[in-house]
């Protein structure tokens, strides 16, 4: 007991207690071990006695059993906890669990009537549960002020972070937008110097290679003037972004709609520049070759193009052209290279797919390709 004794004489609860008493408290508490984890007590449960920390450590939580739960502080030897429960046996305030194995002295509340009737220790037990009390209120209210200005000034510096970020991203966006614009502009004044010195070519071989190139040009010019006008991302839509590249050869080529005829089939697709680049001059390899030829012989081509989803998150795109003036054997080549391999180089090199070609009394491209940065608008519920 001599132990005991000295550690409650060290017990600031106690300390205007004299000695004597202080062995009557002594005699009146009970050693409770702990493992780690253990729940001392649940919040909301009756509270009949009063725990002191002998050794090890134990932590004060309010809300334990639920999401918002809080961790109001970790208590260790000397400290006391559940005082409340002497006075008014009040249901327990916290949830308190084992932080380290432990040993608790306990006091229950009909040892601490007795010890405390008609004795003087119950005015010094009194004054200092009234002073730990008031000590834990004030700095209960300390912490809460604390936590109050801290998400004050948390709130201002969000504030003050969005409105910097705000305009961050708009002067960004504005430069990106007019970086496109001038790469746009410049890529449509060679093409049109491309189209004036096609003017005084008269073979045909040399003005269809330059029309072919000229094409390729405005493939690409036309990415950049789409991103350009964009005005909260990047991502371009692709069924008006293949619309507006047939239109381009239509207009290369000098041909008519009703001399080619395209359909054009494209899902809510949206991608990155990174895989329009190539998509866009995949298709003008593939629809250059029959729109050289109905400028040469005026024959007529029905072609077909389609972008899809397919299986396994890939996107499927597929030209398939009826006339069967595409082939992988035609003579559809700049110095010598057949289209089918530079769309094949495409494919493999910067988009990372694969291609196939079927020719069953006409000839069908089919591309795969995962895509890397593809827009996925969230469905919202309805």
């Amino acid at each position: 007991m001599s132990d005991l004794f000295h550690f409650l004489r060290r017990v600031p609860f106690f300390e205007s207690i004299p000695d004597a008493e202080i062995s009557i408290i002594a005699d009146a508490c009970h050693k409770q071990h702990f493992a780690a984890g253990d729940i001392v007590f649940h919040e909301g449960e009756p509270g009949n006695n009063l725990f002191i920390v002998f050794d090890g450590s134990v932590e004060i939580w309010k809300n334990y059993n639920t999401a918002g739960k809080t961790l109001l502080s970790v208590y260790g030897p000397g400290q006391l906890f559940g005082e409340l429960a002497l006075i008014d046996s009040s249901p327990r305030s916290a949830t308190v669990v084992v932080r380290q194995t432990c040993t608790l002295l306990s006091i229950d509340h009909d040892d601490f009537n007795l010890i405390t009737h008609s004795n003087p220790i119950s005015k010094s037990i009194m004054r200092s549960l009234s002073a730990t009390i008031r000590k834990r209120t004030e700095s209960f209210s300390l912490g809460l002020r604390i936590r109050d200005r801290k998400l004050e000034k948390l709130s201002k510096d969000l504030k003050k972070f969005q409105i910097s970020n705000t305009g961050e991203l708009g002067e960004r966006e504005k430069f990106v937008r007019q970086t496109h614009r001038q790469f746009g502009n410049h890529l449509r004044l060679i093409a049109d110097m491309m189209n004036l010195q096609a003017e005084y070519i008269s073979d045909s071989r040399t003005l269809n290679m330059f029309r072919r190139s000229w094409s390729r040009v405005n493939a690409l010019a036309l990415i950049h003037e789409t991103i350009s006008r964009k005005t909260y991302d990047i991502y371009i839509e692709m069924d008006a972004y293949i619309r507006s590249i047939v239109k381009n050869i239509q207009h290369t080529f000098r041909i008519r709609a009703e001399e080619v005829l395209v359909d054009i089939t494209v899902e809510d697709i949206s991608l990155h520049p990174e895989e329009v680049f190539p998509i866009g001059l995949i298709i003008n390899e593939l629809l250059t070759g029959p729109f050289i030829a109905a400028s040469e012989d005026k024959s007529f081509s029905h072609i077909h193009i389609s972008l899809a989803d397919a299986e396994d998150e890939e996107i499927e795109l597929t030209v398939n052209n009826f006339s069967t003036l595409m082939t992988e054997e035609s003579n559809l080549s700049d110095a010598g290279i057949a289209a089918s391999d530079l769309v094949r180089s495409l494919v493999e090199n910067y988009l990372g797919g694969r291609m196939q070609i079927d020719s069953n009394g006409h000839t069908r491209f089919v591309i795969r390709f995962m895509p890397g940065k593809r827009y996925k608008q969230s469905k919202m519920s309805p």
